[in-house]
């Protein structure tokens, strides 16, 4: 029966009933109807909302992951500076200033400190407002830890001063992620980039936690976040130790970062921003098994919406946890043996959804937590208006109930009319658009709810069409990649290689390649093998110029270090900052029977002989490609091979892959493997690791890219001469022709 029909048996049997009937069975009809609306908005809502919410959570903590990377290498170059700096003698004159200099006020500051007022450098006043303070991008301050006599730290003054250009290139380049650098020196000095005033009399570096941490121990240190009530901003700041060549400590260095500056661009849907919590978080105590045991999540830091489209700190957040423990218990399982997640939860009385992502090694994750009720808040309006509108109705059949059995007939035919139009319109336009003719839009201007649904249908259809061609766009970008990766590997007599690369995405940033040199440098062949920061199609579009490059240059005679040489500075300049790659570059001699190597950054090669059974390793000491223009790559290193020697080279992303527990592959699982399957064709040897690899993460997506290239060298030198002879025969006689025919 249409709808249109039961409408009318409807109002028909509602006026024929005394009043009481009618009612109390229009309030349940209609408050059902808004119920099941409601209901059926939240489900179509809902779910995609958590994918989305899960999405963005391991999207920024890959982002976090990586920019701390960048953060790294910045400490560390910055430390190598400090020392070098220490290292030297005194400069003869340097103008050193120190934190009064910055006040900007009488007398006037010198000209050279170019003070001005930047937007993330501010206090809190005592009037709750922000209170910019004058920094100088041009020199650092420098003061003296209050008991100390300034008069012998001259001279280490001076060499710190003389840092102010290395840190205006790193702020050049990194402003925008970091807040200030730091030096702090055992005789009491400190240097601060860029510079200001505004410390205490007191001030002393060496009673700070981080100091007395890094004098303990002699590595990089992360510092957890933690909320600074003198800006209002939550922070983050990485350290390093500074040691002379005996090994005695000098002092700490380190870069302080806002949290914010990593949440940079976060979008979240407007009405999602009411009341969300940012946290950063870290799982304590212990568990057995994958119980919950004695552990506990505490917020480090908190970051709240500021209404204009970002984040600011608040106070730390203490211990988190759900209203309801058992849920919680769950919670905390799901977290220990997965790197993200998200789960709904009871939190301060309101369901909310919980997204997670693991930001480290030491069970630290950024959490999200948004109130459920701001995600379905267009299901609660739906549900709202029908309770509204249900009111209505029955003061209204209270009031007009003898005017209803005779206006019933008209009623409900209006009534089918204007239900069933929009609705016939609506199921025509979603038939077009399944059909792809996107250009198709319906037109609904009845004023109500149906007209918003057409116009929630309307904006809808350029997003699906833009999602159609960015998929059509990825699949052949796809295929354009794999046609540059190795159709068929090498032949060279003595030798078997083979390779293989999987993409995690549709677009990879990993690479591998063979390129011979017959015609340029005969008995030769070059073996390239690179990873790509990231994926998507920046990585791949940074793989294919790299591939490009190397086949430039790798026509013409030059060892793997000069390649990297004439390769890395095309690649800086070409590419965004803060992308680079890693290669390792391998150049194999037949008729010397040697390997010759080197490493932009990349991990090791690992050579495992199949006859004595031992391994060891190609590595080298070099940065990746695109990280610094005049960077000199090392000189290459050459080894020769042996008889029965098995060589892999490959990218992280196969000792990384994660089980669905999350445990890593490893080093071990990958050398195992690889003495397992060591008399097989190289061929064969790849196969059954990315086999192994799948087994080991079952139902879990692949996080990253998995390339690997093996080459296999016969296990006779007889057997390997004997073959090698007859080509270098075949090739001197084909020599000798073509310089025949040429006289």
């Amino acid at each position: 029966m249409k709808i249109r029909g039961k409408l009318l048996i409807l109002f028909l049997g509602i006026a024929l009933t005394p009043l009481t009937i009618l009612t109390v069975m229009g309030d349940r009809a209609l408050l059902a109807l808004g119920h099941e609306l409601a209901a059926r908005i939240r489900g179509a809502v809902e779910p995609p909302a958590q994918r989305l919410l899960h999405r963005i959570v391991a999207d920024y903590a890959r982002v976090i992951h990586r920019e701390r990377q960048l953060l790294d290498l910045l400490a560390r170059t910055q430390a190598d500076e400090v020392r070098i700096r220490l290292a030297q003698a005194p400069p003869a004159s340097q103008t050193i200033y120190g934190p009064a200099a910055f006040a900007g006020g009488q007398p006037a500051p010198a000209p050279d400190l170019a003070l001005r007022f930047a937007e993330k450098y501010f206090r809190i006043g005592a009037d709750g407002r922000k209170q910019p303070y004058p920094v100088s991008f041009q020199h650092p301050a420098i003061l003296v830890a209050g008991g100390e006599d300034p008069a012998p730290l001259a001279a280490d003054a001076g060499r710190l001063a003389q840092l102010a250009r290395f840190l205006r290139e790193a702020q050049w380049h990194h402003g925008d992620l970091v807040q200030e650098q730091f030096v702090a020196l055992e005789n009491g000095l400190y240097a601060v980039f860029p510079g200001h005033g505004g410390y205490p009399a007191d001030f002393d570096p060496r009673l700070e936690f981080w100091y007395r941490e890094q004098k303990a121990v002699r590595r990089l240190v992360w510092l957890h976040p933690a909320f600074d009530p003198g800006t209002g901003q939550v922070m983050m700041a990485v350290t390093l130790p500074l040691h002379d060549e005996v090994g005695r400590f000098l002092g700490a260095t380190g870069v302080r970062v806002p949290l914010s500056a990593f949440l940079e661009g976060l979008d979240l849907p407007g009405q999602w921003r009411t009341d969300t919590e940012i946290h950063v978080a870290r799982i304590f105590g212990s568990g057995a098994g994958t119980g919950v045991g004695d552990r506990r999540l505490e917020g480090l830091a908190r970051l709240l919406a500021d209404g204009h489209g970002g984040f600011r700190g608040d106070v730390e957040g203490g211990r988190l946890r759900s209203d309801v423990p058992a849920a919680w218990q769950r919670f905390l399982v799901d977290m220990r043996g997965r790197a993200s997640g998200q789960r709904k939860l009871l939190y301060r009385g309101a369901e909310s959804l919980w997204a997670y992502a693991r930001i480290d090694d030491e069970d630290t994750y950024l959490l999200l937590i948004v109130p459920l009720h701001n995600i379905v808040a267009p299901a609660d309006q739906a549900r709202a208006e029908a309770e509204r509108y249900t009111d209505e109705q029955i003061d209204l059949a209270a009031i007009f109930s003898a005017l209803v059995v005779v206006a019933v007939g008209v009623i409900a035919w209006i009534g089918g009319q204007g239900i069933l139009r929009p609705i016939h319109v609506l199921i025509n336009g979603a038939q077009e658009i399944g059909r792809r003719n996107f250009a198709h839009r319906v037109h609904i201007d009845t004023g109500d709810e149906f007209e918003e649904l057409a116009r929630a249908f309307n904006e809808m259809v350029p997003e699906l069409e833009e999602r159609s061609r960015i998929t059509e766009s990825l699949m052949l970008a796809r295929e354009v990649q794999q046609h540059l990766l190795p159709l068929s590997p090498p032949s060279m007599p003595g030798l078997d290689v083979a390779g293989i690369s999987e993409f995690c995405d549709e677009t990879g940033g990993d690479y591998y390649d063979f390129i011979e040199l017959q015609q340029v440098d005969p008995g030769h062949l070059a073996v390239a093998v690179g990873d790509v920061a990231g994926h998507g199609i920046p990585s791949a579009l940074l793989m294919t110029t790299v591939r490009a490059l190397l086949h430039g240059f790798a026509l013409s005679p030059h060892t793997p270090a000069s390649i990297l040489n004439l390769v890395n500075p095309l690649v800086v300049k070409d590419i965004h900052h803060g992308r680079f790659m890693t290669l390792f570059y391998l150049l194999v001699d037949r008729r010397g029977r040697r390997f010759q190597w080197a490493s932009a950054g990349h991990g090791p090669a690992y050579r495992y002989n199949r006859l004595s059974r031992e391994w060891d390793e190609f590595d080298g000491n070099d940065i990746p490609l695109g990280v610094e223009a005049d960077w000199v790559f090392g000189p290459a290193v050459e080894t020769a091979w042996r008889p029965g020697d098995c060589l892999l080279i490959a990218t992280d992303g196969v000792w990384e892959a994660r089980s669905e527990s999350g445990e890593v592959f490893g080093m071990a699982r990958v050398r195992a493997a690889v003495e397992r399957y060591a008399a097989l064709p190289a061929a064969a040897l790849c196969q059954r690791l990315v086999e192994e690899l799948k087994v080991w993460r079952g139902q879990r997506r692949a996080a990253d890219d998995v390339t690997l290239v093996v080459i296999q060298v016969a296990e006779t030198v007889e057997e390997e001469l004997s073959i090698a002879d007859a080509s270098d025969r075949e090739g001197d006689e084909v020599d000798g022709d073509g310089v025949g025919d040429g006289g």
